[in-house]
């Protein structure tokens, strides 16, 4: 009979659980964003549309953002905004790259696009390296490591 109403309770207790979903904090729940944020995203679309160029006849990394879900920001650690990856224009790749592979080897990386957190000690090496602003938003920019054309200043 215990065997039988196990399930029975669990179901119960979901239930209960369930009913009661708007005390959840709202890190665990469902991120759908302000205007703002939509706005800012689609801003950033529009620069990486214009900025960004895929390119046949090349190695996949040439079409490729890798980016890395940590950084250092004025000695804190920040996490990557990760839905700001949605702005990348169609039909490129989008790379998740360990935070410490991506520290130890970021001049290196053979991808042509890096994405990293503003103000951090990745944007700091992207730039010393060449690198190129191809889109920025409050949470993200997209550095050309490679750049083939004149793309815009946004600093």
């Amino acid at each position: 009979m215990v065997r039988r109403m196990a399930p029975v309770a669990a179901a119960v207790v979901f239930l209960i659980l369930f009913s009661l979903r708007g005390d959840i904090p709202y890190e665990f729940a469902v991120p759908f964003g302000s205007a703002e944020r939509r706005a800012d995203l689609t801003e950033m679309g529009r620069q990486l549309s214009e900025n960004m160029e895929l390119t046949g006849g090349t190695p996949n990394y040439d079409n490729t953002v890798i980016w890395t879900a940590w950084d250092s920001v004025d000695g804190e650690t920040e996490t990557v905004d990760f839905g700001a990856y949605y702005a990348v224009p169609e039909g490129f790749g989008i790379n998740l790259c360990d935070g410490g592979y991506m520290d130890v080897n970021l001049e290196r990386l053979k991808s042509r696009y890096i994405g990293v957190i503003p103000g951090g000690d990745f944007e700091s090496r992207c730039l010393a390296a060449g690198g190129k602003a191809a889109g920025k938003c409050k949470r993200l920019v997209i550095y050309d490591m490679r750049p083939g054309k004149e793309l815009p200043e946004f600093y």
